[in-house]
């Protein structure tokens, strides 16, 4: 029996799927896991920056335009952690909705890294300017947040290669993976 290219052998117990549909369904395996990694460490990155923010904890209130970065990027990031996990579960199943949020979720992922680097440059420029350190939150998480922005556009990137596919709309549409 001859097999052709672009799919697998399957078991007694599968069934042989196009290589662009076993890629949507790694792409959900792996958008679960970062999603449920981002929601487990997110908060605990986001809490010290709301503190810092609102100069809770005997800490003067920072609400400087780095700062406020922070807590708009810390914040998005939670949100985006969210939309990813459930996102992911979607693809496995091959829910129409989910191809779109998971869309949603790269181009944001890619705007959020790009506004983050700019944030970070700017950061930069003050500390090694002589008007002052940043702030202790700032500091502290800036290398996280440049792997994770780092990280982030990568697989935002595949997110995008592999959805836009061509069998793979015509997968979303029909609601399964295979006729």
């Amino acid at each position: 029996m001859h097999v052709p290219s672009d799919t697998f052998e399957s078991g007694a117990y599968g069934i042989a799927l196009p290589r662009e549909l076993e890629t949507v369904m790694a792409v959900g395996a792996v958008a679960i896991f970062l999603g449920t990694v981002g929601l487990c460490s997110l908060p605990l990155l986001a809490e010290p920056v709301i503190s810092e923010y609102l100069g809770r904890g005997g800490v003067i209130a920072d609400r400087g335009l780095i700062n406020t970065w922070g807590l708009i990027s810390s914040n998005a990031g939670c949100v985006l952690a969210v939309a990813l996990a459930l996102a992911g579960m979607g693809l496995l199943r091959f829910r129409p909705w989910a191809r779109s949020l998971m869309l949603a979720w790269a181009w944001a992922s890619i705007a959020l890294g790009v506004a983050g680097i700019y944030f970070h440059v700017l950061m930069l420029s003050v500390a090694t300017s002589g008007q002052g350190t940043p702030s202790f939150c700032t500091r502290v998480f800036g290398l996280a947040e440049w792997l994770a922005w780092a990280f982030g556009a990568l697989f935002a990137f595949i997110v995008i290669w592999a959805l836009t596919r061509p069998g793979v709309k015509q997968a979303f549409e029909r609601g399964r993976a295979i006729r």
